[in-house]
This record gives C-alpha cells, sequence and structure tokens, in this order.
C-alpha cells in the first residue's frame, strides 16, 4: 500500500515536532523544512500528497512559497496553519489554489480530517493529470491535419491496430509526426485510461539507460538518495511511447530485448526481478534494417519491435496537405493573416527537408516578418536558399567536394546553436537531426579543424 507523504513548513521547531509526531503515529512518511527556502529544496528530489505550511515565517512567507511549490509539486494539496491574525491571509490562500487552513492553537482531530480530505482530493488531481493527455474523443486523429491517400492509408492502419496489444514501430523522417500518431493510438487502446510515457532515447546518457528504463532502489549507487520506479513501472498498464529508438546504444539492447520477451525488469540495487505489462509503440528516423546491417542495432530486437510497421510519408510526398497544414498553423497564431494563391504554390513546390516541423516554423516566421496580412513567397527563408544556389563557389583544380559540404554543414550547426540561445537539443530539433547526431557532427567537424 501506497504511504502518504506530507510536508511540513514551519519556522517555530516545537510546532515542527508535534505535527511530525502526529503524523509519524498515521504512518505518514514526514519530511519538515524550517523556511520555505528549504521546502522548495526539498521539492527538487521528492513529491509529497500534502504540504502542510506556516504562513508567516522568516524569509519568504507561506503564500510566496505555495506559489514556487506549485511548480514543482504536480498533485500536492496545500494546506496552511496559521494563528487568528492571518485568517484573511489564507483565505487569500485557498484563493489561489490552497485546500484549506486550520488556526493555532489547533485541534489534532480537525487537522487529521482536513489532511485526509486533502489526501482524496490529491488522488483526484493525480487521476485527472494522468488522463489529461489522453482525453478520448470522437476524433482521436484530429490533431493530424490533412486529406491526402497517403495519409489515410496510415490512419487506417493504426486505427486497426489501435485496439490490440501488438507492438508497433513507426516510421519516418523527422518532423513528419510521428509523436502525435503514436498519442492518437494510444487514446483508442485498451490502454487509454492509463499513462502513455514518452522517452527521447537520444537524450538519455549512455550511462543513465538502465536506472531511467528499469528504476533503482535508494542507495543503489552514488546520488541515488530514493527510490525511483523507471518508466517501465511509471507505464505499467499503460504504453511506453520509445521515441528515436535507433539511438539506444548496443550494450542496453540485450536488456531490453528480455523485458520485451518475458516482462519482467531489474531496478539497479534490488534483487527480485518486477513483473510489468507494458505496450510498447516505438519510433525511429533511422533505416533500422540498414542498422542491423551496420552492426549498430540488434536484429532480434529489430524483429521484436518491428511486429507492425507503420511508415509516415515525409510532407515532400503528401503535396495536397501542404496547403491545410499551413493554413493550420497560420489561423492558430495569426487569424488576421493569409497567404496568398502564389504562396500556396510556392509552399507546395518546396521539398521540406524538415517536413511538417519546418513548415509550421516557416509559416510562423513569414507571419511575423510580412509586411501585410497576405503574406507572399518573398517571406519565408527557403526562398533565399533558392536564391543562393547560383551563388555556389567556383570549381577550380584543386576542389575538395567534402570541404566544401563540411564547411555549409558546420555553418548551419552554429547557427541553429545561436538561434536557440545554445539549447543542442532544440537546435538538433530546428535541423530535423536528433541531439546525438547534432553532438557527433560538431564535435568531428571541429575536431578536423584542429
Amino acid at each position: 500500500m501506497k504511504q502518504n507523504k506530507i510536508l511540513i513548513v514551519d519556522d517555530e521547531i516545537r510546532i515542527r515536532n508535534i505535527l511530525k509526531l502526529l503524523f509519524e503515529k498515521k504512518n505518514f512518511y514526514v519530511k519538515i523544512a524550517d523556511s520555505g527556502e528549504k521546502a522548495i529544496e526539498i521539492s527538487y528530489k521528492e513529491n509529497f500528497d500534502v504540504i502542510l505550511l506556516d504562513m508567516n515565517m522568516k524569509g519568504i512567507n507561506g503564500l510566496e512559497t505555495m506559489e514556487k511549490l506549485q511548480s514543482l509539486q504536480e498533485n500536492a494539496q496545500y494546506i496552511f496553519v496559521t494563528a487568528f491574525g492571518t485568517v484573511h491571509d489564507a483565505v487569500e490562500a485557498i484563493k489561489n489554489g490552497a485546500y484549506n487552513f486550520v488556526t493555532k492553537p489547533f485541534d489534532n482531530d480537525e487537522l487529521l480530517g482536513i489532511v485526509n480530505g486533502a489526501l482524496q482530493m490529491s488522488k483526484i488531481v493525480h487521476r485527472l493529470n494522468a488522463l489529461e493527455s489522453q482525453i478520448f474523443d470522437n476524433d482521436p486523429f484530429k490533431e493530424i491535419i490533412g486529406s491526402s491517400d497517403e495519409l489515410h492509408k496510415v490512419l487506417n492502419l493504426a486505427d486497426k491496430i489501435a485496439k490490440t496489444d501488438i507492438t508497433v514501430l513507426i516510421t519516418g523522417e523527422s518532423g513528419t509526426g510521428k509523436d502525435l500518431l503514436v498519442r492518437a493510438i494510444h487514446k483508442i487502446s485498451n490502454r487509454r485510461n492509463n499513462k502513455i510515457i514518452p522517452v527521447n532515447c537520444a537524450a538519455i546518457p549512455k550511462y543513465l539507460f538502465e536506472s531511467e528504463f528499469f528504476g533503482y532502489k535508494k542507495g543503489a549507487f552514488t546520488g541515488a538518495v530514493k527510490n525511483q520506479k523507471g518508466k517501465f513501472r511509471e507505464a505499467d498498464g499503460g504504453t511506453l511511447f520509445l521515441d528515436e529508438i535507433g539511438e539506444i546504444p548496443l550494450e542496453f539492447q540485450a536488456k531490453l530485448l528480455r523485458v520485451l520477451e518475458n516482462g519482467e525488469i531489474n531496478p539497479v540495487g534490488e534483487g527480485t526481478p518486477k513483473l510489468v505489462d507494458v505496450r510498447i509503440i516505438a519510433a525511429t528516423n533511422k533505416d533500422l534494417s540498414e542498422e542491423v546491417k551496420k552492426g549498430n542495432f540488434r536484429e532480434d530486437l529489430f524483429y521484436r519491435l518491428n511486429v507492425f510497421e507503420i511508415s509516415i510519408p515525409p510532407l515532400r510526398k503528401r503535396k495536397t496537405d501542404i496547403e491545410l497544414l499551413a493554413n493550420y498553423f497560420l489561423k492558430k497564431k495569426y487569424p488576421e493573416k493569409s497567404l496568398g494563391n502564389s504562396t500556396i504554390k510556392c509552399l507546395q513546390n518546396y521539398n521540406w527537408p524538415g517536413n511538417i516541423r519546418q513548415l509550421k516554423n516557416e509559416v510562423e516566421r513569414a507571419a511575423i516578418l510580412s509586411e501585410n496580412n497576405v503574406i507572399l513567397p518573398k517571406d519565408f527563408s527557403f526562398q533565399k536558399e533558392i536564391t543562393r544556389e547560383n551563388e555556389l563557389p567556383d570549381i577550380s583544380s584543386d576542389f575538395d567536394l567534402d570541404q566544401v559540404l563540411n564547411e555549409i554543414r558546420k555553418k548551419y550547426l552554429i547557427k541553429a546553436l545561436n538561434l536557440h540561445n545554445g539549447n543542442k537539443k532544440k537546435a538538433a530539433e530546428s535541423l530535423g537531426i536528433s541531439y546525438r547526431t547534432y553532438n557527433y557532427q560538431l564535435e568531428k567537424l571541429e575536431e578536423n579543424e584542429d
């Protein structure tokens, strides 16, 4: 049975000790903090069901503390323990999201009753948060825009396999909308009332794969200050979405294969395997069969994942969807603006190497830069790229194509990094490549310069 967790925040040691003893007797897991600042520090490391707050404290007061904790504690309920003179402040706190308040000196039974009510509310909030992104409606594919035959084939396949527990591999270039399709499949699956847990495999350092996926026991290694469930147990009963599955390191692939075969995980530091009931949906922009040939991906894992493949076509093969998508992105943020007929033709004639993600960024950028409400072809940045094709360097006797291409590649890698204020993950996404590929290419090009 899950132990209820409570955080007590009060700058009076006597009150902290009284409350700690009261709730420990009721089998609560109790943490105490003598200031709002300390409570915030603790909340970075642990989640709580209920947080008891004094109103007037040294440093930041109870109201300010609650405001900062709300962004860290997704499901917690707040109860203020306050003196009569600050009841007005406590009422204000309730207006800003607190569950209730009690006045000092408090009655133990009254406080326990309020805390039990807050616990029930915390469970309801937890349930709502779990379902928030999974609301089932009459059209689970409504966010996937398009009317082309190519897209309809994809959605028909997704609809047919959604209510099975079959493992699905979704393939397609970066920016084609694989994430949206996965979430749509989950929405109409038999697991829709449970969580979908997305994992970006490219963003996990090699040495953390096992602990991230399987969890760990407190004290299993340096820094393991509490038990961690891991992604498989978080998704138990629901769907685990393994995005960029082609980026999983070879040494972890055998362990992942064993889980897919027998449904057992081995948390780091625990001797007993744990059974999990998880549906796997994986996605990749790589050709995994080619990765198998290169020795980068296990053949047995590939066949285990590729039970049913859905391939999303790139935007250049869905020309009829470009107008719908462009107008959708435009009207969502800039309803007063429109696309001229020449602009639509221009968009349909472009190759879109970054697919839907690039189209979205281009439309929003053009809407900002356009001088009037009708967006023209000249407002799009790729028009400048087309113009620059006539400005290529001359082919001389010592011409080195690889060197020229590497220089161009490096310029785009650095440009994307500057555009996103040094955020490599966002820079990689804007270029339509994985975070790991971005790092590798940049480091390689810088090595060649030395």
